[in-house]
C-alpha cells in the first residue's frame, strides 16, 4: 500500500509549524504565498588541499545558513537555484534545492536583503 507522505505529514505539520512566505519563480516570475517551515541548518563544506590554510589536510569549515522546508506540492512549478523567498521581510535567493524523496524539499537559502 502505497502511502501519500505530502498529505499525511507534511501538510499537517506545515499547517501546524509553517509560516507564510512568498515564492518568486526566476524563471517564471509568478509569485505564490505558501507555507513554509524556516530554520538555521549546519552545513559542512570541505576546502581543497590547495586553498586550504597551512594547518594540515583537509580542513573543513562550517556555517550556520538559512533554510526552508516547503511541500513541493504547493509550487504549480519546480523550485530552482536563485528563485527568491521572502520570510518576516527578509528577501533570500534558493542557492540550493535538496529533494527528500517524500514530496518536500529543503531550500538551502542566502539572505539578500532587509525590509525595515
Amino acid at each position: 500500500m502505497k502511502v501519500n507522505f505530502s498529505t499525511l505529514v507534511l501538510l499537517p505539520c506545515l499547517d501546524a509549524f509553517g509560516d507564510d512566505i512568498m515564492f518568486i519563480s526566476s524563471q517564471k516570475l509568478q509569485k505564490h504565498t505558501i507555507k513554509g517551515i524556516f530554520d538555521k541548518a549546519f552545513y559542512e563544506q570541505e576546502v581543497l588541499a590547495d586553498t586550504a590554510l597551512p594547518i594540515g589536510n583537509p580542513q573543513y569549515i562550517s556555517a550556520l545558513r538559512a533554510v526552508i522546508g516547503i511541500r513541493l506540492a504547493d509550487l504549480p512549478f519546480a523550485p530552482q537555484q536563485n528563485d527568491r523567498i521572502i520570510h518576516k521581510n527578509i528577501t533570500y535567493v534558493v542557492n540550493d534545492v535538496r529533494l527528500d524523496g517524500q514530496g518536500g524539499a529543503h531550500l538551502i537559502l542566502n539572505e539578500v536583503s532587509q525590509t525595515l
